[in-house]
């Protein structure tokens, strides 16, 4: 199984809603992949879904 991606509509920040700050509007970029393509020998198989929002992410240089 590939990994599905998506990206959200963008929604009010929670980091800083949560403290009652003015909160940016950010998409989260969310996927979902198999528990056993990354550790293939010591896990159940299960479904991970991660989502991350926008100013949680850093640009990487490429290699």
């Amino acid at each position: 199984m590939a990994p599905e991606h998506y990206i959200t509509a963008p929604y009010p920040f929670p980091d800083a809603a949560g403290h009652g700050m003015q909160a940016s509007m950010e998409p989260t970029y969310d996927v979902r992949f198999r528990s056993r393509d990354l550790w293939s020998d010591s896990c159940d198989d299960a479904l991970n879904h991660v989502g991350v929002f926008q100013s949680y992410l850093g640009k990487v240089a490429a290699a």
